[in-house]
């Protein structure tokens, strides 16, 4: 039986999102916080849905400070922060772009 209780994602957590995305809109992230509270949220006001083709440059420039400082602080590698079994590690950090989320 499923768990009723809410799940928060407690890694640190970057979420890169156009803000001229026509099929998921900016509104969708709002409140986001509320269950990712270690969210490092960054808008770019020029990208589309494909956030990472339209602003490639900007989005991998916050990617390696991103993981990077993930890195320093002791994460082994960048994972997604996903509803998992109490049995597996909890994940390190986790990058969401728009608003996929990737993972090794």
């Amino acid at each position: 039986m499923p768990s009723k209780r809410p799940v928060t994602i407690e890694c640190p957590t970057l979420l890169i999102w156009g803000l001229r995305d026509r099929f998921l809109l900016p509104v969708l992230a709002e409140g986001t916080e509320a269950w990712v509270p270690k969210l490092e949220r960054h808008e770019e006001p020029r990208a589309r849905h494909w956030v990472q083709h339209d602003a490639a440059a900007s989005v991998n420039a916050r990617l390696l400070t991103f993981l990077s400082a993930c890195v320093a602080a002791g994460a082994p590698a960048p994972c997604t922060a996903v509803r998992v079994p109490a049995a597996l590690p909890v994940p390190a950090c986790s990058v969401i772009v728009d608003p996929w989320v990737y993972a090794p």
